[in-house]
C-alpha cells in the first residue's frame, strides 16, 4: 500500500458533526463505530463550529476560501489547526499496527503491555476494533495486501491529552 497524497483513495472532503454521548460514552462510541459506513470517518476531537462543518483537505482549504464562490463559512480541514480536544471527557485512540519485524500482539496482549507500563490504566474500560489499515484486500483480485494484524483501542479520558501521550511514550519506551 502507498500513501495517498492526492486524496484519490480515501475520504478527501465531506461534513463533520459532533456526537455527544450522555450516558455511557464507551457504549455510545462502540455503537457509533459499529454504524460507520465505508465513506465515513471518525475524528476524536471537536470541530470549531457547532452544527455541520464542511471538511476539505488542508492543502485545498486556503485556495477554496480565497477563490471559491461557495459558502465556506464553516469550511475546515481535518487537522490540528481546526480541531481541539474537548474540555470535558473525550475519546482517545491507542493504535497498534506492528511494523515488519515487530511482535504482533493481540488486543489483550497489547492492553496488558500498556497496563504494565502505565498501571493507572488497569481499571479503564475500553473499546477495541480492528485497525483500518489492516485486513486490506484488492477488490479486483481478492489478494490480501495487508493482513489483519493491527487494532485500535479507544479510551474515554479526561484531562490533558498531550500529557497522556507523553506519559505513554516515555513509560512504554522505558519498558522496552
Amino acid at each position: 500500500p502507498e500513501k495517498d497524497k492526492n486524496h484519490y483513495l480515501g475520504i478527501s472532503q465531506g461534513e463533520a458533526r459532533t456526537v455527544e454521548f450522555t450516558h455511557n460514552p464507551l457504549v455510545g462510541l462502540a455503537n457509533l463505530i459499529g454504524t460507520l459506513q465505508e465513506n465515513e470517518a471518525l475524528t476524536l476531537c471537536v470541530p470549531p463550529h457547532p452544527g455541520i462543518n464542511r471538511v476539505f483537505p488542508k492543502d485545498r482549504l486556503g485556495k477554496l476560501k480565497k477563490f471559491s464562490s461557495l459558502n465556506v463559512q464553516n469550511a475546515i480541514s481535518r487537522s490540528k489547526d481546526y480541531y481541539q480536544w474537548s474540555e470535558d471527557k473525550y475519546a482517545t485512540l491507542l493504535d497498534h499496527d506492528p511494523e515488519p519485524g515487530q511482535p504482533e500482539l493481540d488486543s489483550e496482549q497489547f492492553w496488558q503491555a500498556l497496563v504494565s507500563c502505565v498501571p493507572e490504566l488497569a481499571g479503564c474500560g475500553r473499546v477495541v476494533t480492528v485497525s483500518t489499515s489492516s485486513g486490506i484486500y484488492d477488490k479486483a483480485t481478492g489478494e490480501c495486501l495487508k493482513p489483519a494484524t493491527g487494532h485500535h483501542t479507544y479510551l474515554i479520558v479526561k484531562g490533558d491529552v498531550e500529557k497522556l501521550k507523553q506519559i505513554l511514550k516515555v513509560r512504554t519506551w522505558l519498558n522496552g
